[in-house]
């Protein structure tokens, strides 16, 4: 294939397009993937949020809270799991009740609250905070009200996952997308050579025939 000609034009030309169209393509699915994941993630905080507050309301003595027995969820059970609850009085007045998860043990994370973040339109507080053994966690957090009239006390009821989760997906899964995207690419290059090849047979074959063809210019 000579540098200057048809055929050469035409496969560097489909070798640019795909250069060009795979990478946007990869950060495009690769964006849309994270989304996914962390969408996912913490839908699956606001769940456990949930069941941790309502199980604790269940639990409650008084005007202070139960400590959550009935989550299904394992991970709260295994110290440094990534997976933690925690729920912390507000009322500094008096002194409250502070239950945390077994996974938790001696140790807390930072609330919301704690870093004036407002709540969103599900009345949650979210925020990305340090954990325990360097983890990086996602919190989210509610305010309950135990008890009733002037006895009742507000507490924060906390769910925190390990963000390592997340990164940990959308990493596999960008190693799986580059490879895929390398073979696509791979393939895409051997078609097109293999089209410029046979496409232009015809034009081969003329220019042979008109190479052959002996004019005879003499009267």
């Amino acid at each position: 294939m000579r540098a200057n000609s048809l055929a050469f034009r035409l496969f560097v030309t489909a070798a640019l397009w795909a250069l060009l169209v795979l990478p946007i393509a990869g950060v495009i699915i690769h964006s849309l993937y994270r989304k996914d994941v962390e969408n996912n993630f913490n839908q699956r905080i606001a769940l456990l949020l949930a069941l941790v507050e309502n199980d604790s309301a269940d639990h409650a003595l008084g005007n202070e809270p139960g400590a959550p027995s009935e989550l299904g969820e394992r991970l709260f059970d295994i110290t440094h799991s990534g997976w933690y609850w925690q729920i912390t009085p507000l009322d500094n007045k008096v002194e409250g009740r502070r239950l945390v998860s077994a996974s938790l043990a001696t140790e807390r994370f930072s609330l919301p609250t704690e870093l004036n973040i407002e709540p969103d339109g599900t009345e949650k507080r979210w925020a990305d905070v340090p954990g325990p053994v360097g983890q990086k966690l996602r919190v989210a957090e509610t305010i309950h009200l135990y008890g009733e009239g002037e006895r009742a006390r507000r507490y924060s009821v906390a769910v925190a996952g390990h963000l390592g989760e997340v990164e940990g997906a959308v990493a596999r899964f960008r190693q799986q997308l580059t490879a895929a995207l390398a073979l696509t690419g791979i393939g895409f290059m051997i078609m097109s050579l293999l089209q410029v090849h046979f496409g232009l047979l015809p034009l081969r074959n003329v220019e042979r025939g008109l190479a052959g063809f002996d004019i005879d210019t003499t009267l």
